[in-house]
């Protein structure tokens, strides 16, 4: 069943139950600067060791994660591996398709809630 478009609010920051969640949830999110960010091939994590820094521009001394940088062959690995994924999701049905990314949508929205 496909739902009528409609925004979708935001977090209601009005609410202090939202407000003190979001304060918790950012805290667990400063928690993780600096870690190490693999690239994810067909499902695997790949850490590399070259790596760019990821910086806040806010404060250019917070380091917010090291990300593994791709080669050539982690790019052409990638859409090898997609491309083979791409031979079965292209045989089926469009509504098939459609079916399963509103019901991806229906959960994101319920986890929201």
């Amino acid at each position: 069943m496909v739902v009528p478009f409609k925004n979708e609010p935001g977090i209601d920051f009005s609410v202090q139950t939202n407000v003190n969640q979001f304060n918790s949830e950012l805290k667990k999110v400063k928690a993780q600067f600096g870690q190490d960010i693999p690239l994810v091939i067909n499902g695997e994590k790949v850490y590399k060791d070259d790596k760019f820094e990821s910086i806040n521009p806010e404060d250019t001394s917070q380091l917010i994660a090291k990300v593994s940088k791709a080669t050539k062959e982690d790019v052409e690995e990638a859409f090898k591996v997609t491309n083979e994924a791409y031979q079965s999701w292209k045989k089926w049905y469009h509504k098939d398709r459609a079916e399963l990314m509103l019901r991806v949508a229906a959960i994101i929205r319920r986890r929201k809630e």
